[in-house]
């Protein structure tokens, strides 16, 4: 029987309660992220989850009814109504996303995307990870999907100097972080 990761969905701010007690039962991974917070008298940085209400746990599939007995649980997420594991890969896409302290912000929209469009990491904490470039009001955004969560991240890209290069039929932007 083999360990997989699944992505967990919990009640509203319940992920840190969850994780705690999940603990006793498997393997957890809660990606958290710093965020900057206005208080009524000041601004201060806090510990946020980086994709709200939802954390990953290394189980074996069986094991997911032990995780329902949780009073914050609501489901582990699905495709297509069957649940999937979360492919090692993309635990390491959230990894690298978490370790980056980049202003990440979780999507489940992907963003209409035109041909050309490709983006590859070719340096920084996001080397080596796909992802689309997206056109803002306020300037460009990068989104990097996540297919096993049925969405990915976005984040501001004006600070990256873009380089222009060609790959086999495809046109790639590689970004320098």
């Amino acid at each position: 029987m083999e360990l997989n990761w699944y992505a967990v969905y919990t009640k509203p701010r319940s992920e840190r309660s969850f994780e705690k007690h999940s603990k006793l039962i498997c393997e957890t991974y809660l990606p958290m992220q710093q965020v900057r917070r206005k208080w009524s008298d000041r601004w201060k940085m806090q510990l946020w989850p980086l994709i709200p209400s939802v954390l990953f746990v290394r189980i074996h599939e069986e094991q997911r009814w032990e995780l329902y007995n949780l009073p914050w649980m609501r489901r582990i997420l699905s495709v297509e109504g069957r649940i999937k594991p979360v492919p090692e890969k993309d635990i390491l896409v959230v990894r690298a996303v978490e370790k980056s302290r980049l202003p990440f912000e979780f999507t489940n929209e992907r963003p209409l995307l035109g041909p050309g469009d490709r983006v590859v990491f070719n340096g920084g904490a996001l080397i080596g990870q796909t992802g689309y470039i997206v056109s803002a009001k306020n300037g460009s955004k990068m989104f990097v999907q996540v297919p096993s969560l049925n969405g990915g991240f976005t984040v501001d890209i004006e600070h990256l100097a873009p380089d222009y290069s060609s790959h086999s039929t495809e046109e790639i932007l590689a970004l320098s972080a």
